[in-house]
């Protein structure tokens, strides 16, 4: 991924990447979260086509809000994907449209094992299994020490960081938009449930 930039021709960073100096932790923090909320919102909205067009009554089910254990289950089968995606470009949807990309330290791209094991700690570390409350606290955990340290603990137990490149224009505009169609969606599901 050059984020519009040519690629220098080893293994190190591009050089379409920017230093941390020249990012904020702040900025940094929520175009990781952004990203990661895109590439969840993306693979839930497929399966819960897919589940809508095969299994009509097990999408009623979930849209009356029973359906926990099965975000569960979709959050599990989305690790091998996303470690798939990280270790074929070090990228995933999200993380391309917020012009980022995860590396090994040394600049390498990760094998399946490490891009799966990062994906699972991110999953429990960051995100508590998605658990009600406990993700909450766990996000909150992960931001403090992302400010103060300028990293994440799953990044550093697998020895990976992550590149960012500029944030121009057009992927402003691109996530404003589905970012958009995903707080409609979820305002959606929230008035489904109430009436």
């Amino acid at each position: 991924e050059s984020f519009g930039q040519p690629q220098p021709q080893t293994a190190g960073p591009s050089v379409a990447m920017l230093t941390n100096s020249e990012v904020s932790t702040t900025e940094l923090a929520w175009r990781r979260y952004l990203a990661r909320l895109v590439d969840f919102f993306l693979f839930a909205a497929l399966i819960g086509l897919g589940i809508s067009v095969m299994v009509p009554s097990v999408a009623e089910w979930i849209a009356d809000g029973r359906g926990t254990l099965l975000s569960l289950g979709v959050a599990l089968a989305y690790l091998p994907l996303e470690a798939f995606m990280l270790a074929r470009s070090g990228t995933t949807p999200g993380k391309r449209l917020f012009a980022l990309r995860v590396r090994t330290i040394d600049g390498s791209p990760l094998t399946f094992e490490r891009a799966f094991q990062r994906s699972a700690r991110v999953y429990l570390l960051g995100q508590a299994f998605g658990l009600p409350i406990l993700t909450q606290i766990a996000k909150l955990f992960a931001l403090d020490r992302f400010r103060r340290t300028g990293t994440t603990l799953w990044d550093e137990q697998c020895g990976t960081i992550v590149e960012h490149g500029e944030l121009t224009p057009a992927r402003k505009f691109s996530a404003a938009i589905i970012l958009g169609i995903y707080l409609a969606m979820m305002y959606m599901v929230a008035v489904a449930q109430l009436g």
